[in-house]
């Protein structure tokens, strides 16, 4: 059964937001490049210009990295990008922040394509050259999808999008590419912050975990969940047969149990992406700001007609303070238990509703926390 009475308990604070324009850029398609000579700036200019034309959101380092930065901590603060585009010259292979680039975005996961506009790469000049071959076979065809021509880069983007890795063959009821067409359709980007002193105090704890979510659905297609009796997205009122005041549709509490054409990408079926970033008072925010309290900002899709059934998640790196952990965890007011799934060392966290920031606690065989579509966006109708 959905608990209808609000908790406002624990040592933390939980807020959602819609990403500005600027913010969307930091989950969009990367740009690696050299800046050695006027001629690479010219490319990258062009490479930008033809995505932004395309309707994609692009981000390089000169647009969050100013004089004086650590270049590393800004980089590895800032990228949640879905992909990355490497503009292949002969400085930027001998680059070495081009190749930490490539290294630390593969590590993520991310996926690379790299532009050889000038065909370096071409058999014959890996012949003629064997280092040019080693750095080929060990690090580009390794990590990245080498193309020579740009456009052929973003069609093959374009295809994608930013929750493309939630696809997986077993639950689908669509193909990939239909569900990756739903999603850029129906995913709203959502910044959910989870800001507690704990992550200052406990700082070297958190730093060495990975912050995800594991998303059930979108919507729900289980019974006992909400009736739609209540509504928190419009000045706490009830709402009258299941509608949305807002959206004038079916109210996103209301349990659906049958999966029709209309709502096929929602069934996802235990779906995890690490979109989760530890931040740090004092620090600065991607956009320069200082941060005022420790926290976890996560990147969450929210589907903008039926919400998402989610739980964060917290992958520790060993058990020698997992327990430690969990306390810290759960003296906050989090909810943390141990992962259902006996997966090791991982952390599950069902929060306190949080119903002005949309964020509803769901009881049935477990515990899922989930987050209404309307309670979000009716801050920037």
């Amino acid at each position: 059964m959905l608990n209808l009475q609000e908790k406002i308990l624990g040592d933390f604070d939980f807020f959602t937001r819609l990403p500005n324009e600027d913010e969307k850029k930091f989950y969009g398609i990367f740009i690696s490049h050299s800046n050695f000579d006027q001629s690479e700036k010219d490319l990258l200019n062009y490479v930008k210009n033809a995505m932004v034309e395309k309707g994609l959101y692009v981000l390089c380092d000169k647009d969050f990295i100013r004089g004086g930065d650590d270049y590393q901590n800004r980089i590895e603060n800032a990228l949640d990008c879905y992909a990355a585009v490497v503009i292949l010259t002969k400085n930027s292979i001998k680059s070495d922040w081009v190749n930490y680039e490539m290294g630390y975005l593969r590590g993520k996961g991310k996926t690379i394509y790299v532009w050889d506009k000038e065909n370096l790469f071409a058999k014959e000049n890996r012949e003629k050259n064997p280092s040019l071959n080693l750095l080929y076979y060990t690090h580009y065809k390794r990590y990245g999808n080498i193309y020579n021509d740009i456009d052929d880069i973003i069609e093959e983007i374009s295809k994608h999008s930013q929750y493309s890795q939630m696809f997986s063959n077993e639950s689908a009821f669509l193909t990939r590419a239909e569900f990756n067409q739903r999603l850029n359709e129906n995913a709203v980007s959502v910044i959910a912050t989870l800001s507690s002193p704990i992550f200052d105090k406990h700082y070297n704890l958190f730093k060495d975990c990975k912050f995800g979510l594991l998303t059930m659905n979108f919507g729900m297609f289980y019974s006992g969940h909400g009736d739609g009796c209540q509504c928190y997205s419009k000045r706490n009122s009830p709402i009258e047969n299941k509608i949305c005041p807002i959206s004038q549709s079916e109210c996103a509490l209301v349990q659906k149990t049958e999966v029709t054409d209309k709502n096929k990408e929602c069934v996802l079926l235990n779906s995890l992406i690490y979109s989760g970033v530890l931040k740090k008072a004092g620090t600065l925010d991607r956009l320069g700001n200082v941060i005022e309290c420790g926290a976890i900002e996560y990147n969450l899709p929210v589907h903008k007609i039926y919400g998402t059934e989610f739980k964060f998640i917290i992958d520790v790196p060993n058990d020698d303070y997992f327990i430690r952990m969990l306390n810290i965890l759960n003296e906050a007011g989090m909810n943390a238990t141990k992962s259902i799934s006996n997966i090791e060392n991982r952390i599950y966290l069902s929060l306190p509703e949080r119903r002005g920031q949309g964020l509803y606690r769901l009881d049935h065989e477990f515990s899922n926390n989930f987050i209404c579509p309307y309670a979000i966006r009716k801050k920037f109708r």
